[in-house]
């Protein structure tokens, strides 16, 4: 499209030169009239054109890790913490774009029978072709092997063996990077042992990353987040979807929160009803969502300030497909408000009802159990709990 517009106003401006001409050579009456509406009509356009331009929503900026390089191989260990797809420093893209086979080998805390591998790509997904495991004798056993489906959004690739694998504590990703067109960027990789136990890598290497070599992220120069252009087009970078379509349309503030009754991850079953009286924060979220993991810090401050007010409660409602997702990140990040579990987002109802389409998705609820609010994100978090609690405003 860039390409077409690039052409149209190429073609345009020798069009204006040929009537330039043309008037030079044989001036007839009206023609300089007629260039002149021409010039104020490319005016119009070109100043339409910018306000379409400012109108698009800015990148979310990603702050990089102390010690770290902008996608470097070490992007790949921990939690997931880009945030929403596209092409950020905080996750591993190899150093040159569509040039075939690239790999990425992730060290773990301990060997354990693995059952599930999770990879979560951040950006071009599509190029993963062979996952394998080494062995005690150092030996790589393949895992799995096949194509991983392309996608423009952001992806949890998850792939299980065909048969029980032996204990392992490294694994190696494959990838053949011409397989999806652009930089195929992978932010976190997760093995799920035998008894449900996960774990995220804690070390990484790689056939190489970005910047090697003298650019960005080499280790003898500033980690300076340079832009890149890639052919893909990136998707809303604030929210992350996944799930089946909403069965309705979203709840307007003012009308009735619909209700839920859902169990935490204590196995604690509780109702939205429960609640009336007071206050609610609800949040969905999920642990593999960039952005989600983003909002943690936004929604731990207002926890702090007001979570232990008698009219106020928090409930964050996670979307992992199993439960000790959220309650290992719970731990690691010391979050203490209510932590619900709905599970799948293919499956699950309460999403359906609140017409939930992306995530995080946080909604603020009034002691009449109606929505006071809605769309809630960084800063507007704090402001909506702190204005109805201290100014006394619906």
């Amino acid at each position: 499209m860039a390409a077409f517009r690039k052409g149209f106003w190429c073609v345009f401006v020798i069009f204006l030169g040929f009537l330039s001409l043309a008037g030079a050579q044989s001036p007839s009456p009206g023609l300089e009239e007629r260039l002149g509406k021409l010039e104020q009509l490319v005016e119009r356009l070109q100043k339409s054109q910018e306000e379409m331009a400012a109108r698009l929503p800015p990148p979310i900026p990603a702050p990089i890790r102390a010690g770290t390089r902008s996608w470097g191989p070490e992007q790949a260990t921990g939690m997931p913490d880009t945030r929403g797809y596209g092409d950020l420093p905080t996750a591993w893209a190899t150093q040159n774009p569509d040039g075939g086979a690239e790999w990425l080998e992730l060290s773990f805390e301990r060997a354990v029978p693995i059952q599930k591998v999770r990879v979560f790509c951040s950006f071009n997904p599509g190029a993963l072709t062979k996952i394998t495991t080494f062995q005690a004798d150092g030996q790589e056993a393949v895992f799995w092997e096949g194509e991983q489906p392309p996608k423009d959004e952001v992806d949890v690739f998850e792939v299980a063996p065909k048969k029980n694998a032996a204990s392992s504590q490294k694994i190696k990703l494959y990838l053949d990077t011409k397989r999806k067109s652009g930089w195929n960027e992978i932010d976190a990789v997760e093995i799920v042992a035998a008894d449900g136990a996960a774990q995220w890598a804690q070390e990484a290497k790689a056939s190489s990353f970005y910047g090697e070599g003298g650019g960005v992220g080499n280790a003898k120069k500033p980690n300076v987040i340079r832009r890149r252009v890639s052919p893909a087009k990136p998707a809303n970078p604030g929210t992350c979807g996944g799930g089946a379509p909403a069965a309705q349309a979203e709840p307007e503030v003012g009308q009735e929160a619909p209700g839920f009754e859902i169990k935490t991850t204590d196995d604690i079953t509780i109702k939205l009803a429960d609640y009336r009286g007071k206050y609610v924060l609800l949040d969905f979220w999920a642990t593999w969502c960039g952005p989600c993991v983003g909002e943690t810090p936004n929604l731990k401050a207002v926890f702090e300030k007001y979570g232990q007010r008698e009219n106020f409660a928090m409930i964050g409602l996670s979307l992992d497909p199993e439960k000790e997702r959220p309650i290992a990140y719970a731990k690691e990040k010391g979050t203490q408000w209510i932590n619900g579990f709905l599970g799948d987002w293919g499956r699950d109802e309460v999403t359906k009802k609140y017409g939930v389409k992306g995530i995080p998705s946080i909604w603020l609820v009034g002691p009449d159990g109606k929505v006071v609010a809605k769309g809630l994100r960084g800063e507007g978090i704090m402001e909506a709990v702190r204005t109805v609690l201290e100014e006394g405003k619906k």
